[in-house]
Formats: structure tokens, sequence, C-alpha cells
């Protein structure tokens, strides 16, 4: 790139909430999520464009 623009701001937001939750198994981290499949299919379409 030539001569980027950086653009920084602060990330506290009012309208964010952060909890803490106990840890998963692995087994259920590496769940596929539901839209993986869709984005996977939608790249791969465009790629063949």
């Amino acid at each position: 790139m030539k001569s980027p623009i950086w653009f920084l701001s602060s990330f506290n937001r009012q309208n964010l909430a952060y909890e803490v939750q106990p840890e998963k198994s692995i087994q259920t981290a590496m769940l596929p999520l539901p839209w993986t499949a869709s984005v996977k299919w939608l790249l791969s379409s465009l790629a063949q464009e």
C-alpha cells in the first residue's frame, strides 16, 4: 500500500457487555459454526467467476 491511513479510536463502548464463561470442552469448541458452510460456498463461487 502506498501511504495508508491509520484510524485510531477507543474501543470502550457503552453498548457492549462482557462476561466470563466457563471453558468449553475441545469437542464443543471445535464444532463447525452454522454459517461457515455458506461462507465457504460464497467464497468458492466468487473465486470461480
